[in-house]
């Protein structure tokens, strides 16, 4: 197996417990990892893996306003 180097990678949808899922596999794997969802708490945040989270606009409501909070995280 090839080595990956660690990377910061951003988790959406974390009020979705598929997105814990994805926090603690990632995290385990050595990556550093934010979470953002639309709404706050979120699922994804319990995580020891969650470096940071934000909440974001919601994309199906507002899908210009979710990409723009994405591209500042």
């Amino acid at each position: 197996l090839m080595a990956v180097r660690p990377q910061h990678v951003l988790v959406t949808d974390g009020e979705h417990r598929a997105a814990l899922a994805a926090v603690r596999s990632l995290g385990a794997a050595g990556h550093r990892v934010t979470v953002v969802a639309s709404r706050a708490p979120c699922i994804g945040t319990v995580s020891r893996f969650a470096a940071a989270h934000a909440t974001t606009p919601a994309p199906m409501r507002d899908p210009s306003a979710f990409a723009s909070a994405v591209w500042a995280h």
